[in-house]
């Protein structure tokens, strides 16, 4: 059931339960304590102060317990974004859910989310539902694909706010995300890839990054992921060989990197190299390309922190 602000409301007290919800009856009006999450009492305490303005509400009965699906709001400005931004390049994948990395004159700082427990999950609730699937419990297996949604979208979560915090770290953040169609077309060759790609639902984890972006007033523009496996970020000779697996070395300079590493960085140096067409379309006519003296200094020192793999 929706209800609206004149049906619904929250009322801060000082009893044990601070915060209670006011709801309209034909009885006239209850008053019920809110239970919930530390960080949902904060966001409340937010609202009373001021930060935060109240959205929509519903309310759902389940299992015999009212919940109450409170939206919160708050007004920001996300800034133009101008050549004088620091990107921080994303690539999504497979062994790593992300590679982000802050790309000022150079690369600075770089972060990875590994990925294998989560693909182990991933084929534990596919080999249980081919095991019901046999049994042909239908209940079951809708039950185990609610499940793994529920888990998948955890981690998104834990992967999106570890970007976030990343890019809240330096001055003028903008956010550089892959195009999803991209992706797809460079793994087009493999269907168990695609599947795969599938059931990451990157197309959420991107929604996530964007809308805590947003509420972080951080802007997010989208970039073709198109060679940037197979691109040396140092010297800019694109070749299919260079990748090899996780290693990537430049038949050309002979520089060698994290493969994934040298993804992010191209899609974050994009942002500076952006096609003309795409720039007019997104960003105006700003455009300043990196100099040759700044892509000699490319990747000298990068520091890396090495998040493993989000708690599942």
């Amino acid at each position: 059931m929706r209800l609206d602000k004149r049906t619904f409301s929250v009322v801060e007290t000082d009893n044990k339960f601070k915060y209670f919800a006011s709801i309209a009856t034909a009885d006239g009006r209850v008053f019920v304590p809110l239970l919930g999450q530390r960080y949902q009492y904060k966001n409340l305490a937010k609202m009373f102060q001021g930060e935060l303005l109240q959205g929509t509400a519903e309310l759902l009965f389940k299992d015999g317990d009212f919940y109450v699906y409170l939206s919160l709001k708050k007004e920001v400005v996300v800034s133009e974004p101008d050549a004088t931004f620091t990107a921080i390049g994303v690539d999504l994948g497979l062994h790593n859910l992300s590679t982000s990395v802050i790309l000022k004159d150079r690369p600075t700082k770089a972060s990875f989310f590994g990925g294998k427990p989560a693909l182990a999950m991933r084929r534990q609730f596919a080999e249980f539902r081919k095991s019901l699937a046999k049994a042909k419990k239908l209940k079951r297996i809708k039950a185990s694909k609610d499940k793994e949604s529920r888990c998948m979208r955890d981690i998104n979560h834990k992967v999106s706010s570890a970007i976030i915090e990343q890019a809240l770290a330096v001055e003028k953040p903008i956010i550089v995300l892959e195009k999803l169609q991209g992706i797809r077309q460079r793994s087009k060759s493999s269907k168990k890839l695609n599947r795969m790609l599938n059931s990451w639902a990157f197309a959420q984890l991107q929604s996530f990054i964007k809308y805590k972006a947003n509420w972080n007033g951080i802007p997010v523009v989208y970039v073709d992921p198109k060679y940037t496996s197979q691109k040396c970020n140092r010297c800019g000779f694109i070749h299919k060989g260079n990748r090899k697996g996780r290693n990537f070395a430049c038949k050309k300079c002979g520089y060698q990197l994290n493969a994934d590493l040298n993804a992010a960085i191209n899609i974050a140096k994009q942002y500076k190299n952006l096609a003309s067409s795409y720039m007019l379309e997104a960003l105006g006519d700003v455009t300043t390309p990196l100099t040759p003296a700044m892509e000699r200094k490319q990747c000298e020192e990068i520091s890396v922190v090495d998040r493993g793999n989000p708690n599942i």
